[in-house]
């Protein structure tokens, strides 16, 4: 997953829909 989910403290699964 990317850094995104990181910063909003997400799993990577959450990360690919803010992306």
């Amino acid at each position: 997953f990317s850094d995104t989910g990181v910063k909003f403290h997400m799993p990577p699964s959450c990360s690919v829909v803010i992306q």
